[in-house]
């Protein structure tokens, strides 16, 4: 009723998954307790939202606005393209193995790695 489980839903002694300390029994597995249980995490999180916007120094909506789409976990993760890996991989002075199909990082002052090496040269 209202609550959706990611994952296995708990049994009855568990503890429920939504953080309030209670068991499942007591809690979301209550029907009649829901509605409590959600009022009074949405008072918790009123007041740590209220906190968190205090201590950075969020005064406006709009600022408040900006910093939730900053860390909204349901963002589409930003796409890594093999430009960026070798961006990272010249600022750690690594390189590609040269083996075929391989490409793990190697040093600078390296031709192929240990894998490769054993593969091709000594293998």
């Amino acid at each position: 009723m209202g609550v959706n489980y990611i994952g296995p839903k708990p049994g009855r002694n568990d503890l429920c998954p939504c953080g309030s300390g209670l068991k499942h029994k007591y809690c979301h597995g209550d029907n009649g307790k829901v509605a409590l249980c959600n009022r009074i995490v949405g008072e918790f999180m009123s007041r740590l939202i209220q906190k968190e916007r205090h201590d950075r120094g969020i005064s406006t909506d709009e600022e408040y606005q900006e910093f939730l789409d900053m860390c909204n976990p349901k963002m589409p993760p930003k796409v890594v393209t093999e430009h960026d890996v070798d961006e990272i991989l010249d600022k750690a002075n690594l390189k590609r193995c040269a083996g075929a199909l391989c490409g793990a990082p190697i040093p600078d002052t390296e031709e192929f790695c240990m894998q490769c090496k054993l593969k091709y040269i000594g293998g």
